[in-house]
């Protein structure tokens, strides 16, 4: 029986628009899976496991018997070299807005403490949404929000560091904040390009997110997180600051915890490396400009802690040293290199 279609406005407001969402995120819990991947150069391991089945919850546009049973939470098991962290994925509805209430939703929260990371209120964007249209599911990549005594500039540094290593993770974005985690297809619900891609890319991003939204309380975490990101007091700066990766308390003194990826894939870093030191040699001294320049047109990276991010690496391999007019020049070691 065809989809029947409210007309407000410009806009189709669609009856089953709940319906649509619940089959969306119950293929993509059930697309659960163990996988591994790399964040900031670390090795993540991440497994998954169903929970026992919830209780039903009465939400306007679902009817029980035609659209039961409530889709099982995963637990999702994160380890690394040096911690681990347990979170949950689970098919939530809004409650917090008159404007989204009810809205069936999907989550990533901290297993221990129930805070959310990961948040997507599916049903909304598929009530503007004809049949045979694909509708985007988008989750937020920014760390929680300043807290009141916290360093404003040191902040507005996270988002840029932040999205670097989601973005070096292989996860696409939709726009400057927010990664592209698949397409909902109206009316069936399936999932664009499947479901396993967005079940990853939405563990991708909620494990990316622990360490910047904990960076103050570090909830949640066993050992060390996979990064430090420090919390830093509130100074009254607005000035964007960097934002380093800090060796932890396991590493040895005087040891870097890591160096800053360069776009491509950890697969590609040397070729990578090498490529960029070729382009500098050819055109030293180079200006600050003209690096950034070069970021710019090879790797489309032009956020000023990204960019800060790949210079600290060429003088942390000590490649790279810059004149008395701030010109970037190659040393010795980065012309045998």
């Amino acid at each position: 029986m065809p989809t029947e279609f409210r007309q407000t406005g410009a806009e189709v407001s669609r009856p089953d628009a709940n319906r649509i969402a619940m089959r969306a995120v119950r293929n993509i819990l059930a697309a659960a899976h163990n996988f591994t991947f790399e964040l900031a150069g670390k090795r993540i391991d991440a497994a998954s496991s169903e929970q026992p089945q919830p209780t039903w919850r009465p939400t306007e546009g679902l009817d029980e018997h035609l659209d039961g049973p409530w889709p099982a939470p995963v637990t999702l098991d994160i380890a690394w070299n040096g911690g681990s962290s347990r979170l949950q994925m689970s098919c939530e509805t809004w409650s917090k807005s008159p404007d989204h209430r009810n809205s069936v939703s999907l989550s990533v929260s901290i297993q221990a403490s129930g805070r959310e990371l990961l948040w997507i209120t599916v049903a909304p964007a598929l009530s503007t949404a004809e049949d045979g249209r694909g509708v985007v599911v988008a989750g937020s990549v920014t760390p929680s929000k300043c807290d009141d005594d916290e360093d404003r500039g040191t902040h507005k540094g996270y988002a840029e560091a932040l999205r670097a290593v989601v973005a070096e993770a292989g996860v696409p974005f939709r726009s400057r904040g927010y990664a592209h985690l698949g397409e909902i297809q109206v009316p069936s619900g399936e999932v664009a390009p499947d479901a396993r891609t967005a079940f990853k890319r939405a563990v991708v991003v909620a494990v990316a997110k622990h360490a910047w939204f904990e960076r103050r309380n570090r909830t949640g975490f066993a050992g060390v997180p996979f990064v430090e990101v420090q919390w830093v007091r509130g100074s009254g700066s607005t000035t964007v600051a960097p934002v380093q990766v800090q060796p932890t308390s396991s590493q040895r003194v005087g040891k870097r915890a890591g160096i800053w990826p360069l776009p491509g894939g950890v697969r590609t870093q040397l070729r990578a490396l090498q490529a960029l030191l070729e382009d500098i040699q050819e055109r030293e001294p180079l200006p600050q400009e003209g690096l950034n320049l070069l970021f710019e047109e090879r790797y489309q990276v032009t956020g000023p802690t990204a960019l800060g991010g790949y210079k600290r690496m060429l003088r942390s391999l000590g490649y790279t040293t810059e004149d008395s007019d701030n010109n970037v020049e190659l040393t010795d070691d980065g012309r045998a290199c």
